[in-house]
């Protein structure tokens, strides 16, 4: 049965993943309300983020490569920097440091893990807390709710004319800390990031295109974070099974919707999305009200 649930979650958590409507308020919301109380929620979430994050890996591999590279070289220009330095000293002359980043790539890797520092330093502070809330219905709706507002005032923002390359350390910084109130349930990563990108001028394409760089690090981080909380009571192959099922529904079903997803949130109006998560709040603040 926890296997059925699981597949269900999975599924919807690949289907809302590329939407502004907060993929993990979905699957927070079913989680409870299909009474799957066998293991912490949050690591269960993460989990499932793997399979978004799958998907984000196959369709932008091109632009991960790239990416990838750049981190390679990293390593061995810092090495350079410093043999040139200590030769310089050597011979009484100062040259200039080699860059580290020399391409657009470079630097874009370098903005999206500054950024999400911020995040990675609230969502450790606030685990606990997020781990009471990931259960209340009550808080899922309120960051629907949050996630509205969001969406609301993005669908009134300008399109920008600015591409990823113009982004500086304090946007991104920005965008960091705005994104940290994400990791509280039922608010959109993608609509938080999304609204702030069209808020420093960038194009909604370039925002789409930053949002899921700025992902990438951050799922994969929540996974490492709290895998371990999946087994505090032990290994147990049927949790393991209830994990991998999710993941691999999550991942196939983002894989075949990924594309047009993001066509429908650049083309569509933003409103649409708002008024979507207004509507869950006041659904998830009725079902509050109703089993209290």
């Amino acid at each position: 049965m926890l296997i059925i649930k699981a597949l269900f979650i999975g599924i919807v958590q690949g289907l809302t993943a590329f939407l502004p409507v907060s993929s993990s308020g979905h699957s927070m919301l079913l989680y409870t309300l299909l009474d799957m109380k066998t293991m912490s929620p949050v690591a269960f979430m993460a989990a499932g983020h793997l399979g978004s994050l799958a998907a984000i890996i196959f369709f932008m591999k091109k632009e991960l490569l790239h990416i990838l590279a750049e981190v390679v070289r990293i390593p061995g220009l810092i090495k350079k920097n410093l043999s040139d330095r200590f030769e310089q000293i050597r011979r009484g002359s100062v040259d200039p440091y080699k860059p580290v980043f020399t391409s657009n790539y470079g630097k874009i890797t370098f903005l999206c893990l500054a950024g999400n520092i911020p995040t990675i330093v609230v969502g450790v502070f606030v685990h606990d807390l997020t781990e009471r809330l990931s259960e209340n219905i009550l808080a899922v709706g309120m960051g629907f709710l949050i996630s509205a507002v969001f969406l609301l005032v993005a669908a009134f923002l300008p399109n920008g004319k600015k591409v990823p390359q113009d982004l500086l350390l304090w946007q991104m910084l920005l965008v960091g800390v705005c994104q940290s109130v994400t990791v509280f349930p039922g608010v959109s990563r993608f609509a938080v990031t999304l609204a702030v990108f069209l808020l420093l001028g960038q194009t909604r394409k370039s925002s789409i295109i930053c949002s899921m760089l700025m992902s990438v690090p951050v799922l994969a981080g929540a996974f490492c974070y709290t895998v371990g909380d999946l087994f505090v009571k032990g290994f147990s192959l049927e949790i393991f099974g209830v994990v991998v099922v999710c993941a691999i529904a999550s991942a196939l079903i983002g894989c075949l919707v990924i594309r047009g997803c993001l066509h429908l949130v650049q083309k569509c109006k933003l409103t649409v999305f708002s008024v979507y998560c207004f509507l869950l709040a006041l659904g998830c603040i009725g079902c509050h009200l109703y089993l209290a």
